[in-house]
């Protein structure tokens, strides 16, 4: 019975590190064909500002959520086969991206300011 449950979280903590990425993928993908039509159509001034922030507005939204994925799939992963090592290695991944996530934040919230702002 604990071999199945340990199994079963183990799947499942890879397909949240799965899914963390698919989003992050799925954004770029997102934001790159934006970028591309954006750059087609050769807009500039003003309206080439907002829409430059909204679009890198989407794609930290998207890596941020992506990130948070990843942070929930490695912290199960350190439950099921919890050594000092792991804890170790684990706390030192959770801080990086939790450091990653907090300024990638950061820079979100400037970007929707400066859409706001250009928007009046």
């Amino acid at each position: 019975m604990e071999h199945t449950l340990i199994s079963l979280l183990t799947k499942i903590a890879f397909g949240v590190d799965v899914l963390g990425c698919l989003i992050m993928l799925w954004g770029f993908a997102l934001c790159f064909f934006s970028f591309l039509s954006l750059e087609l159509k050769r807009v500039h001034g003003k309206d080439f500002i907002t829409q430059m922030a909204r679009i890198r507005f989407k794609l930290g939204t998207y890596l941020l959520l992506g990130l948070e994925f990843m942070i929930a799939g490695d912290i199960i992963h350190t439950v099921l086969d919890p050594t000092v090592k792991d804890i170790i290695l684990i706390s030192v991944i959770v801080v990086i991206r939790t450091t990653i996530s907090y300024f990638l934040g950061k820079e979100i919230e400037g970007m929707e300011k400066i859409i706001v702002e250009k928007e009046k």
